[in-house]
């Protein structure tokens, strides 16, 4: 028989799993957006509309990794990936300068 740790054990990685997946389809979306900006004309309208969509996505992501406490790097070069995760310590400054070697790209 499967004890309660146990049960209780799998639901907390399933559900810190779940988490993680949101995040990458968050970064998949960011990545998209990345894309759009650097390869086509918009209106101003559209630019605007677009970067309030990033603005959310972010914020969703951020809130989403404090809950497994972590913490996200948003890259907007097109050419790679657009979410890492990377640790919520005071003392680590992510920047574009350490974010790939502090965080996991998701």
């Amino acid at each position: 028989m499967i004890g309660i740790k146990v049960v209780a054990k799998e639901m907390e990685l399933g559900w810190f799993l779940g988490v993680v997946d949101r995040l990458k389809k968050i970064g998949n979306q960011l990545h998209k957006i990345s894309e759009r900006q650097c390869s086509e004309e918009m209106t101003e309208l559209t630019r605007l509309r677009i970067e309030k969509k990033e603005k959310k996505l972010v914020e969703k992501a951020k809130d989403l990794a404090r809950a497994i406490g972590l913490n996200v790097y948003h890259q907007t070069d097109c050419r790679g990936k657009a979410l890492y995760l990377v640790p919520d310590r005071a003392d680590l400054k992510i920047d574009g300068s350490n974010y790939n070697s502090e965080g996991v790209c998701l």
